[in-house]
């Protein structure tokens, strides 16, 4: 059964899947992020001790990189099971997250508009 967490994870653990990101977009999130904040967790999973795949994300990731930030909200998929304070609920709050721009992560704080 996988488990679904909201974390900040060190850019420097997170790894780029392969076809996940496009480069003629990344100036436009990075622009966008940068006067609108992020708007989407990236989605990583595990992938070795210390380093996360990260699936849905990777322009953001880059953006993130550009804009010399440290770390980035992630919804970590895994079969490990972590503290209760950083679970998703449900895989349909998971969906919900992924999909919708309404989501506001500020300060290690994640709601809805």
């Amino acid at each position: 059964m996988e488990n679904f967490y909201l974390l900040d994870i060190p850019l420097k653990y997170l790894v780029l899947g392969r076809n996940n990101n496009n480069p003629k977009y990344i100036d436009d999130v990075y622009k966008s992020i940068k006067v609108q904040g992020l708007n989407k967790p990236l989605v990583v999973r595990d992938y070795k001790i210390n380093k996360y795949e990260i699936l849905l994300g990777g322009s953001r990731y880059l953006a993130l990189i550009k804009l010399k930030r440290k770390t980035a909200p992630c919804i970590l998929i895994t079969n490990k099971k972590l503290s209760k304070k950083y679970k998703i609920k449900s895989y349909k709050k998971l969906l919900k997250l992924t999909k919708t721009k309404q989501f506001i992560y500020k300060n290690g704080t994640l709601r809805h508009n």
